[in-house]
């Protein structure tokens, strides 16, 4: 592997074990669970998974491939729970392929992003981040409705293996 590309094979692997987690809640899940709301101020889990999806979309096929994206297909809405996962898997698969598709010498340059020029690297770090801390949320919202039933996840470790970074 190329040491250019390592970061994005590390941010890869954070993408797949996120998917992994937020996707073992939601299928403990029915329609109901995935559409509620602890409050008025709080997401449902498929608002999450539309955000996520969006935020992908947004930062890596349009900010960073110039991609155009339409932005309606992930308005706020009422899901099932096979068309959140279905979403879910699509945008996250649709990250992961761009990432690996990503020239090394593009994560070196710099996009415009709300009027400043920002490293694609940081930005690609910053939206795998933002992706963890939503699927943490998921993770919350499916203990609050699943009470007593819930089993703990167990959560995947990634190491540095062979030359490459691999799911433990």
């Amino acid at each position: 592997m190329d040491a250019e590309k390592a970061p994005l094979r590390l941010y890869q692997k954070k993408l797949e074990s996120t998917l992994e987690r937020a996707k073992e809640c939601i299928a403990r899940l029915n329609d109901e669970d995935i559409n509620w709301c602890p409050n008025r101020e709080s997401n449902s889990i498929a608002w999450l998974v539309l955000h996520m999806a969006g935020n992908l979309a947004f930062f890596l096929n349009e900010t960073i491939m110039g991609k155009e994206v339409d932005h309606e297909q992930f308005r706020p809405r009422k899901l099932t729970k096979e068309e959140t996962l279905a979403l879910l898997e699509s945008s996250f698969s649709d990250a992961i392929r761009v990432l690996d598709q990503l020239p090394p010498e593009k994560a070196g340059q710099s996009v415009r992003f709300r009027g400043k020029l920002i490293p694609v690297s940081d930005l690609v770090f910053n939206t795998v981040v933002h992706q963890a801390e939503y699927a943490a949320q998921i993770i919350c919202l499916a203990k609050q409705r699943l009470g007593a039933s819930y089993q703990r996840l167990t959560s995947p470790y990634l190491v540095f293996s062979g030359g490459d970074w691999q799911l433990d």
